[in-house]
């Protein structure tokens, strides 16, 4: 029994075409499956790390409202209508998340819109010229501290806006 060369192609022919559906199939589904999962990973990253801006920018308000505070109790009391404070104001930890924060700016074309490096670039200013205000100008600490805090959350609605929009909530 001989074997054609038609019935050798045909045979070939009937290998060929299935394998290269199938490695076709393969590649295109892995293919997409792939850039989802990048864009998934992308995204829980940058919700990662607006959430964890605003969450410092949270802390820094609350430290800033309760230095604010505190101040202005100590102003009170140096003018007699009140008793000295008690406790004391964490510099530490303003320090620390104002660095944060600062750091949060520097990486933020890795992670965030350009509208909010410029907000937080305007934000860091406003902290830098009022502490400048305070300590060369003789502003009252107090006064400053809670417009700093005003400031911040005023960035933390504007950026909580640019969230929504850059990582497409409905």
């Amino acid at each position: 029994m001989s074997v054609t060369p038609q019935e050798v192609g045909s045979f070939l022919l009937t290998l060929v075409v299935p394998i290269a559906t199938g490695a076709s199939a393969a590649i295109i589904t892995t293919h997409l499956a792939l850039n989802k999962f990048y864009r998934e990973k992308w995204w829980e990253k940058k919700h990662a790390a607006y959430s964890q801006l605003i969450d410092k920018l949270f802390e820094l308000k609350d430290l800033y409202v309760y230095a604010s505070d505190f101040s202005q109790m100590q102003f009170e009391a140096m003018r007699g209508e009140r008793d000295e404070p008690k406790g004391s104001i964490d510099w530490n930890r303003l320090s620390e998340v104002r660095s944060q924060v600062h750091r949060m700016y520097v990486l933020s074309p890795i992670s965030f819109s350009d509208n909010v490096r410029k907000m937080l670039d305007d934000l860091l200013t406003k902290d830098s010229n009022a502490n400048f205000s305070i300590y060369e100008e003789g502003y009252p600490d107090f006064i400053a501290y809670r417009e700093i805090s005003e400031v911040i959350q005023s960035s933390i609605d504007a950026i909580v806006k640019d969230a929504h929009s850059e990582l497409k909530f409905n």
